[in-house]
């Protein structure tokens, strides 16, 4: 699943407070947009069929500067199915081409 870390002196502990909290309100924002492009990219048929997978998608923000997008980042509990319907892989074996709903959020 998609991470944003970000590294250099925009983050150094000499850095203005009022910059660091702006720009970890600009990732925020950007997580809340990658949130939204995967869940809209879960329509009937093409990955959802009871909203579970769907309502299960945040994100969390990591101990650096950044923020995880997955299945489960808020409950702490993923779906089990997620990883399958993302890669369509199953047990280390490739079944299906998988709809890579992460993927192409991330490469957006």
């Amino acid at each position: 699943m998609p991470n944003v870390v970000l590294k250099g002196p925009i983050f150094d502990d000499d850095a203005p407070a009022e910059l660091k909290e702006g720009v970890l309100d600009g990732l925020k924002e950007l997580a809340i947009e990658v949130v939204a492009d995967v869940q809209t990219q879960l329509t009937p048929g093409h990955g959802f069929v009871t909203g579970r997978l769907r309502g299960s998608i945040g994100f969390k923000e990591l101990d650096g500067p950044g923020f995880v997008v997955e299945s489960g980042a808020t409950s702490g509990a993923p779906v089990p199915y997620a990883y399958w319907i993302e890669t369509g892989m199953r047990g280390g074996r490739r079944l299906w081409s998988g709809y890579g709903m992460f993927e192409q959020a991330r490469n957006r």
